[in-house]
């Protein structure tokens, strides 16, 4: 099921409308999933840090990854339930990986993958999303952003992630 809603970018104050792939449309709120591991995929220490600190301090199991071959080895042996995939990372890119996972992961266990990218052009996450990303942040993330994403597909009733 497809879903269109505004994106509002920070730094570009930029007003872009793009098309989600909604998998929470199938869900009652308080039936979504709980949001126990994380793959943050981010060639960007910094970044990486960020977000698994982020995620380590609401108690999730968070492992990262620097390529895009070694975010598909994580993401086959540890079959996390949310990947935050750079898009541009060395030896594979965020879009190539992503394609790969959707090709390969069986439909009962497809992993949340928010694409994170510098880019602002709806054209650009369009791509990104007919390649299998759920969802699009723009770089720098913007921890409200993070939230309303994850609460989209996951039940956070029972999470300490609030604002």
């Amino acid at each position: 099921m497809s879903t269109n809603y505004s994106q509002h970018s920070q730094p570009f104050r930029a007003h872009l409308k793009v098309k989600s792939l909604d998998i929470a449309d199938q869900f009652e709120p308080t039936s979504l999933p709980i949001l126990n591991k994380v793959l943050v995929a981010e060639d960007d220490r910094i970044s990486q840090s960020f977000m698994q600190t982020f995620f380590r301090h609401y108690g999730k199991a968070v492992q990262g990854a620097s390529t895009g071959r070694e975010t598909l080895k994580i993401w086959q042996a540890w079959q996390p339930d949310l990947i935050m995939m750079d898009m541009r990372m060395p030896e594979l890119t965020g879009l190539d990986a992503t394609r790969m996972i959707r090709k390969t992961a069986p439909t009962h266990s497809f992993p949340v993958i928010v694409a994170i990218t510098a880019s602002s052009f709806a054209e650009d996450w369009e791509k990104l999303l007919d390649a299998g990303c759920n969802e699009c942040l723009a770089k720098p993330l913007v921890v409200a952003h993070l939230h309303l994403i994850i609460s989209r597909y996951f039940n956070l009733a029972n999470t300490m992630i609030s604002l």
